[in-house]
């Protein structure tokens, strides 16, 4: 088995489920079906802070995870398949409802004259004098 660092963006296949490990640390379960033919299923452990925001994730939910990537061989009726789980330490979906920061408003006093002015002259052209090397070498008249 090999361990890749990766990031899988998919659909969930079925309701996220909380899980425990042997040790007792909480963790959600998540199976992505990735897109593309063919398909491929990922199972993956989402660990740390983002486990208990996962958990609300549906079926049909899009979802990206990061993490390390293991590839293995399952078997079915004696046909070798490929096997891909992953240990996501992050993951990210648009179904997910996170609190923003307060935005912060600006004061709301009226422009002076003196501030229109100072803009009105940052925004004024200026010219390149000629012999800067700026000239244009590429011959306009072939």
């Amino acid at each position: 088995m090999s361990a890749i660092q990766a990031m899988i963006t998919g659909t969930l296949t079925k309701d996220a489920e909380a899980k425990v490990s042997g040790s007792g640390k909480e963790y959600t379960a998540l199976v992505i079906r990735t897109a593309g033919e063919p398909a491929q299923f990922v199972r993956a452990a989402v660990w740390g802070d983002d486990a208990a925001e996962v958990l609300s994730l549906a079926k049909g939910d899009a979802v990206s995870a990061i993490g390390t990537l293991t590839v293995g061989v399952w078997e079915s009726n004696g046909k070798a398949s490929p096997s891909l789980s992953m240990m996501a330490h992050r993951a990210i979906s648009p179904a997910l409802k996170k609190s923003r920061k307060p935005a912060q408003h600006r004061s709301h006093a009226k422009p002076s004259q003196a501030s229109f002015k100072a803009a009105t002259e940052a925004q004024s052209t200026r010219t390149v004098p000629n012999g800067c090397g700026l000239a244009d070498d590429l011959p306009w008249n072939e």
